[in-house]
């Protein structure tokens, strides 16, 4: 999701650094653009506020947030090929909560997340030199299949 070295800001980049600000003044690793490697990603390679915990070329990029707020945050782009040579990009970001805290921070910033996720697509597909031809759609999770069952009964 990277290009050349750069970090995560494929969104405005005044957002980001106060981020990062806010991040540092609450003792946490703040915004850091550096990388081990200006063209690979490994496992452990730190990346603006995060820190990558997967990659598979081509395919997936799992990173998880070092930033100091209620919760753990992990964010994730994953790559389907798609007929007639076209790409799609899922970019999936994930918060577990802690305590009371946690919720009202993600729904406080809920806006600002749905801007930033949006941008950041956008910037994606313009740093690798592509248009978008659909979406960004916001995805709302679906309930899985469920069944209940009574183990008390034998058929």
């Amino acid at each position: 999701m990277h290009r050349r070295g750069e970090g995560l800001v494929f969104i405005r980049v005044s957002l980001w650094a106060l981020r990062g600000l806010i991040d540092r003044l609450v003792d946490g690793v703040g915004l850091r653009r550096g990388r081990t490697n200006p063209v690979h990603l490994r496992p452990g390679d730190p990346v603006d506020f995060f820190r990558v915990l997967e990659v598979h070329e081509a395919k997936l990029i799992s990173l998880i947030s070092e930033m100091k707020f209620p919760g753990e945050a992990t964010l994730e782009f994953r790559l389907y090929p798609l007929p007639e040579g076209r790409t799609e990009l899922q970019q999936l970001s994930r918060f577990l909560t802690q305590g009371l805290a946690g919720p009202i921070y993600w729904y406080a910033l809920n806006p600002f997340h749905r801007y930033a996720f949006k941008g950041r697509l956008k910037g994606i597909a313009r740093s690798v030199g592509s248009r978008i031809i659909e979406g960004p759609d916001h995805f709302v999770p679906r309930l899985p299949y469920v069944c209940r069952i009574d183990p008390t009964k034998n058929t």
